[in-house]
């Protein structure tokens, strides 16, 4: 997910924010302050603001929402995600400790960028072209890929947050923050994270076809079928 799209700082202005909701497609755009975030504005929110000054050389922190809803990832559970969108809350920011905006969820698909949940957590597309595809990869405490294969792709992953317990074939490896390993096309495969801190992953998959429906499930603790 490019972060930076979805986040101002609280002293741009009215018309800079206008230009990245415009880009974001979601609405709404979340004002930092030194990487903090610190309030939201939607286009709601700057349209009454509009009417009362008229002016789109405003700061756009005088017209942010300081009152707002949030997650903190290391509580982020699908559930949590799905529970807490409804017909006032469309879209949602996910936060860290620090309160630095670390990903966005929203209740409708707006480009490949957005993040799609997975009842083992989510991921988001970074990179998409036909020779390769770069995804991040959140999974949430004591969760767990399924066990599985792909016919048409290979996958390289980084462990950029976490410890990641791996099951390549019959061999089981853990990794640890920058540390890496590849799973070769029609090799079984899973990641569990057995910490109850969530688990981020760089996965950049190549091969012939780069698609979701190109994954067979062997075991899967959610009970789906395969792809």
């Amino acid at each position: 997910m490019k972060i930076d799209k979805y986040l101002i700082n609280k002293n741009e202005t009215i018309k800079s924010a206008l230009k990245k909701i415009d880009g974001n497609h979601l609405g709404i755009i979340f004002i930092e302050d030194d990487n903090i975030v610190v309030g939201v504005a939607t286009d709601g929110d700057i349209r009454r603001f509009m009417l009362k000054e008229n002016s789109l050389d405003s700061i756009i922190h005088k017209c942010m929402n300081k009152d707002f809803f949030y997650l903190i990832d290391s509580d982020v559970t699908n559930n949590l995600i799905l529970e807490s969108l409804n017909d006032r809350i469309k879209v949602i920011p996910v936060l860290n400790a620090k309160r630095n905006l670390v990903s966005v969820v929203s209740d409708k698909v707006t480009s490949w960028e957005t993040t799609v949940h997975k009842p083992w957590g989510y991921y988001n597309t970074l990179i998409n072209n036909k020779e390769f595809l770069v995804k991040k990869i959140v999974i949430f405490s004591k969760q767990s890929i399924s066990l599985q294969i792909h016919n048409f792709r290979s996958e390289h992953w980084i462990v950029l947050e976490g410890t990641a317990t791996i099951l390549i074939n019959k061999n089981e490896i853990t990794l640890k923050k920058s540390e890496s390993t590849y799973v070769p096309r029609k090799t079984e495969h899973k990641v569990t994270n057995n910490t109850d801190e969530p688990l981020i992953i760089l996965e950049t998959q190549l091969g012939t076809k780069l698609s979701e429906n190109d994954i067979i499930r062997i075991e899967d603790q959610y009970n789906r079928n395969s792809k």
